[in-house]
């Protein structure tokens, strides 16, 4: 199955004033941020929004998660995070190119560790 047999998009008729290339830079950030929030809500973890926006003729976006809780709640010292916890962001950051490259978009210049979580 190629990348492109595996999703369907819709026509950018009705995004007026994109370009097809500017359309598939934004599909293919919609399906970054996407892969971040479906993981997220899946592992039972929260996120505050999502976004998905051009800036000056490049894709952006930002799925940001809710705060780690702090498991001791100590005033004074450094937080205390479950390894489940962490094992659940690790997973929630790296399912943005996950998505992308599932579908077959690559996110060219930047990682998983760029995006803001």
């Amino acid at each position: 199955m190629s990348p492109a047999d595996r999703t369907t998009r819709p026509r950018p008729q009705h995004l007026l004033g994109l370009s097809e290339a500017e359309y598939l830079v934004l599909w293919g950030v919609a399906l970054h941020e996407a892969g971040h929030a479906v993981v997220a809500v899946s592992t039972g973890r929260r996120f505050e929004y999502v976004t998905i926006r051009a800036v000056e003729g490049i894709g952006a976006g930002h799925c940001v998660l809710a705060p780690l809780q702090d498991f001791l709640h100590v005033p004074g010292r450094a937080a205390v995070y479950l390894k489940e916890d962490i094992r659940k962001q690790v997973v929630c950051v790296l399912a943005g190119d996950a998505a992308g490259t599932f579908f077959g978009y690559v996110h060219r210049d930047a990682g998983p560790l760029a995006c803001r979580q």
